[in-house]
């Protein structure tokens, strides 16, 4: 398995130790041993050898031993005698998690340099210690337990169901720790065994294609659904010590026979390519490797297959990478599980997933008792509900045991107890930005860092309702930012704006109240806002006539919209930001239901069906659209169709005139600074009229307005060239209300409006 050089290189990064003790104490250590580590640590500092590297390596040893009392009393006799030393106190502090006692942890973060607090290591500590504090509040309907029937003491890992077996690596002798140092004639490698489920009392484990699948190391594995082709993983011995993991597959041919392993279009003598993962359709190959060019030790990555074999392969991108490990991939139900160590957790390798999207965005822990302080990976699935992982946590019978669980429904709600949101820029999450949480009177409560997604989790205080945050960086304009405010779920419930002094400020409810908070709601009063309108329906149009909430979430995976259909399954989104992609969510999960968006005039310009995911993908801008690119009054980068109008929706006129009241002068600035930012465009300016009065004065008046408002555009210093002024006059109505048609005055306002539609600028 590749936990290859995993402490050795986890344990370098993190605490940069330089080993001068006992040669035996540290090849114990680094073969992960750490109980002989201490044996032969306790003979030294009983013979006097009480030096500072000895109880490095002891607590270190201590703490992965699972001997948590015993590593936090040698760390902290080491701070003791090195009050300013970081590296111990970041080995405290895992040790203060691995005991959940979470304001300890927190009250030695206190003491850390702000110097190391900017290191990605401590950045990563301060994010578990939110993480772990929000999760143990969470209680989990999960149970777990040792799968005793086939683990042994020499060490067994990465189940895989195939059928009614289970497949699983064993190791005949030793574990294998540290591939590139091992010498392969004193150690033996892992093998694959196989077993019956249910048949554990009688019959004992036989190796799984004895003589067909071989190497000196083997495994994970991963089969296809139909079981007619094979992927895993085998050590190769490139010389002597150095040996790298590549992956083979094998195929059974018409006759239900196997061939000769191939050997992975992508293995390479100077990176590992392992664990295989076959998605279940058979079109993906996930696998983990640290080929050059990640974003750290081991990177996932995926293939689709094509018609000439594998496409290159893709990495999943920063937010499943990480600089350290993301190893050991499998894929069930539109999710791909892996094991990581440089995500917030529980210390070393956790079990997360992310849902099987274009962008990967959202990582998941799957949180205790699944995860541990220990290493806990290789995970697959039974059903929904049940499955398998690897663990080394105490308690098994040897190094890595094979554990089962069940019932893995999602725990119910409670309170929340803590402030969330995330720090954006244009849209782009601020990334390893110090944040901290401040009373009224200026106090530093706590401090964190923002993910890779830019957010920030800080737990509620008790009896104070009025905070601040603050980025604790040098940035030149607070007021480029945005700060947002979520719920448990995501959802943004608050836009918070920073004061002179760069402070976002901003009252919490009660506990009760707080998750109750509504989603922000589409207050965009930029000039650049569109409507989305469309219909559920499942054959034909008005076939569906219940109520269903209809979520809109942008690019970034954010709810901005959410609205309830009328009787005949209609909805309207209004005042949305232009974006080239939109995702809708309905509250049930009928996979019958299609959505038609319908174009300004009623018309259906495109039907979406649902995703394995349930997810109805609207692509408002596609490939052959001519667009152009335009920023925003928010500075945003927005696309839009060439000849797209717009309306302003508070441009007025005095009666029966065409002078622009104090109003109208507000939002026509704001278009002025459009028209600034935006050279590349010119705008067709058209004004409209409702029915009242002659055809021939409506035209008349509404050439007049429009031409007002160019006359004000001029003024302000856009050149004429870039503008063309036309009277609509009343005909172009919205509505039935035609002459001779009896309205009310509300229904003629509808008619009476400015739009401006953008085109691209041949003059300059």
């Amino acid at each position: 398995m590749i936990r290859t050089c995993l402490y050795t290189i986890l344990l370098c990064s993190l605490t940069n130790f330089a080993f001068g003790q006992s040669k035996k104490a540290k090849a114990a250590f680094e073969d992960q041993r750490f109980h002989d580590a201490i044996v032969i640590l306790d003979k030294e500092i009983e013979s006097g050898k009480q030096n500072d590297e000895v109880f490095k390596l002891y607590g270190l040893s201590s703490f992965y031993a699972g001997k948590f009392d015993q590593a936090e009393e040698t760390t902290l006799r080491l701070i003791d005698k090195n009050p300013e030393n970081d590296d111990y106190k970041y080995v405290l502090i895992k040790t203060l998690l691995a005991k959940k006692e979470f304001d300890q942890a927190r009250d030695a973060w206190n003491t850390i340099s702000p110097a190391s607090k900017q290191h990605p290591d401590f950045v990563l500590l301060s994010n578990s210690i939110v993480s772990q504090s929000k999760w143990e509040r969470i209680v989990s309907k999960l149970e777990v337990s040792n799968f005793d029937e086939i683990n042994t003491s020499a060490g067994d890992y990465s189940p895989f169901l195939y059928g009614d077996d289970i497949i699983f690596c064993t190791l005949d002798k030793a574990d294998l720790i540290n591939m590139e140092e091992l010498d392969p004639r004193e150690k033996d490698f892992s093998k694959l065994y196989k077993k019956k489920l249910g048949q554990f009392e009688s019959k004992n484990p036989h190796e799984f294609l004895p003589g067909l699948i071989h190497g000196k190391h083997i495994g994970p594995i991963s089969i296809s659904t139909d079981k007619k082709e094979i992927f895993y993983t085998s050590a190769s011995q490139l010389r002597a010590g150095v040996n790298y993991n590549d992956i083979f597959s094998i195929s059974k041919n018409e006759e239900g026979k196997w061939g000769r392993p191939k050997p992975f279009a992508y293995n390479n003598e100077d990176y590992n390519v392992a664990h295989p993962a076959l998605s279940e359709d058979g079109k993906t190959l996930y696998f983990s490797s640290d080929k050059p060019g990640g974003f750290g030790q081991m990177d996932l990555y995926y293939c689709y297959r094509t018609e000439n074999g594998w496409s290159e392969p893709i990495n999943l991108g920063e937010n499943v990478n990480t600089s350290k490990n993301e190893v050991f991939p499998s894929q069930s139900d539109g999710y791909l599980y892996f094991a990581s160590n440089g995500h917030p957790g529980y210390g070393k390798l956790d079990l997360y997933r992310v849902e099987e999207t274009d962008y990967w965005e959202f990582v998941e822990n799957l949180k205790s008792p699944l995860n541990s302080p220990y290493d806990d990976f290789g995970v697959c699935f039974k059903n929904e509900n049940s499955g398998f992982f690897s663990s080394n946590r105490p308690g098994g019978s040897g190094k890595d045991d094979v554990y089962k669980f069940g019932s893995i429904e999602v725990a119910p709600a409670v309170e929340t107890q803590y402030i969330t949101g995330l720090f954006e820029k244009e849209q782009v999450g601020l990334k390893n930005k110090k944040v901290v949480l401040v009373d009224e009177n200026g106090t530093v409560l706590q401090e964190a860092y923002t993910n890779a997604q830019g957010e920030f989790f800080f737990l509620k205080e008790k009896d104070i309702t009025n905070y601040s945050i603050r980025l604790d960086e040098d940035l030149e304009d607070y007021h480029d930012l945005d700060m947002l405010l979520t719920d448990s779920n995501g959802n943004v419930t608050e836009i918070v704006e920073a004061d002179e002094n760069g402070n976002f400020s901003f009252e919490i409810l009660a506990l009760d109240d707080y998750d109750n908070l509504v989603m922000m709601e589409q207050t965009d009063n930029n000039l650049l806002s569109i409507n989305i309108g469309g219909q559920l329906f499942r054959e034909e149009y008005g076939d569906f006539n219940k109520e269903e909430e209809v979520s809109i979430v942008n690019r970034y995976g954010i709810i901005v919209g959410k609205t309830i259909t009328d009787s005949t399954g209609t909805f309207l989104f209004e005042n949305m930001k232009p974006d080239d992609q939109y995702i809708f969510k309905l509250s049930s999960n009928d996979e019958a239901l299609k959505i038609a968006i319908f174009d300004e005039d009623g018309e259906p310009v495109q039907i979406i069906i649902a995703d394995k995911n349930m997810r109805y993908y609207f692509e408002r801008l596609k490939a052959d659209d001519d667009y152009i690119s335009m920023i925003n009054s928010e500075d945003e980068e927005i696309y839009i169709k060439e000849n797209e109008a717009f309306v302003f929706s508070n441009v007025y006129y005095e009666l029966n005139s065409a002078e622009l009241n104090s109003e109208s002068e507000v939002v026509l600035d704001r278009l002025t600074v459009l028209l600034y930012n935006n050279p590349h465009v010119s705008i067709v300016i058209r004004s409209h009229t409702d029915s009242r009065a002659t055809d021939k004065y409506n035209l008349k008046l509404s050439q007049k307005r429009a031409e007002s408002v160019a006359a004000y555009l001029i003024s302000r210093g856009i050149d004429v060239r870039r503008l063309d002024a036309k009277g609509m006059g009343e005909r172009d109505l919205v509505n039935h209300c035609s002459n001779g048609v009896e309205c009310t005055n509300e229904q003629h306002a509808e008619n009476r409006r400015t739009e401006f539609e953008i085109r691209k600028n041949e003059n300059f």
